[in-house]
């Protein structure tokens, strides 16, 4: 049985529906339907708490799924009726973190988890657990991560951009005319008073979309929240990036936002954003799917 958590997302479920259709989770629910079970995922005003809760209650419904009554009753349990498999993106999969160490700490025994799979797991929550480390009753696990890489370049990409600007004809003339004013930000004032000088205004303007961008995508970066027309970055912790004796661990980074990650690109955020994070959101995909499916779990194919 596959058991499923999806991302943070909105508060109404046809505003969440809208916002994670199509995600990774959503898919693989979808193709394991009869086999697989999906929970939402927590909302931006109840991370803290309804990560744990949605926790328990993924756990409580693998104990009535996976062990008869009798067993539960007599607190000796026997093998799992099918593999247990747990799926989870961002606090999703900081839940099923949480369901692993559930089933590793039954005091009738550690119940095995046959896969866990993990994109970009992120563990800020009021359980107060270290959510760290993978537990050994997990069989195999693969963690799809974000790395910084497609930061970078666009950070080294705004300075050149910039260096460029200083080396412009006509940049130390605005400089000395925004030395006279002396307020507002001096990058601002470039991009309005370059007119006069071609290659001032076209490389200004250039820098100006490209600062832009970044800002935009270190706030995907880090999560998948946008609220209000400038986007919120809300800091977030990540986890499961160590292990405690599991079989098959396998860890992939990926240069992508969060959103990328869990399926759902940044692709309203302009062409190189998009193309970054579509580039990122198949990797992580295409990967996935197929450790899934060597595990026997309906992945589809690209």
């Amino acid at each position: 049985m596959i058991y499923i958590v999806d991302g943070t997302g909105p508060y109404t479920e046809a505003g969440y529906a809208e916002q994670m259709a199509g995600s990774n989770c959503q898919i693989i629910n979808h193709l394991n339907k009869g086999c697989a079970k999906y929970w939402r995922g927590p909302t931006a005003l109840d991370i803290w708490t309804r990560t744990a809760q949605i926790a328990r209650e993924v756990f409580q419904e693998v104990m009535n799924n996976e062990f008869a009554t009798a067993s539960l009753a007599s607190g000796a349990l026997q093998a799992p009726n099918t593999p247990i498999y747990l799926v989870g993106y961002s606090r999703g999969g900081a839940a099923m973190v949480m369901v692993a160490k559930m089933l590793e700490k039954k005091r009738s025994g550690s119940i095995p988890v046959a896969g866990l799979f993990l994109f970009d797991a992120v563990a800020k929550t009021t359980a107060f657990e270290n959510l760290d480390t993978v537990p050994g009753n997990v069989e195999k696990c693969y963690h799809a991560v974000r790395n910084e890489g497609a930061q970078v370049i666009m950070e080294f990409e705004e300075r050149q951009l910039w260096k460029k600007c200083q080396q412009a004809a006509g940049f130390n003339e605005v400089e000395r005319e925004f030395a006279a004013i002396g307020s507002g930000l001096f990058e601002d004032f470039l991009v309005l008073r370059s007119a006069r000088y071609p290659d001032l205004k076209s490389l200004a303007l250039r820098w100006k979309v490209k600062s832009k961008t970044l800002r935009d995508f270190k706030v995907a970066m880090r999560n998948a929240f946008n609220v209000g027309s400038g986007g919120l970055s809300v800091d977030f912790e990540n986890c499961a990036r160590k292990h405690a004796s599991v079989k098959e661990w396998k860890l992939k980074e990926f240069a992508g936002s969060h959103g990328a990650l869990g399926g759902v690109p940044a692709i309203d955020k302009g062409d190189e954003i998009g193309a970054i994070d579509r580039a990122a959101a198949i990797g992580a995909w295409t990967w996935m799917a197929s450790n899934m499916r060597e595990c026997g779990i309906r992945a589809g194919k690209l």
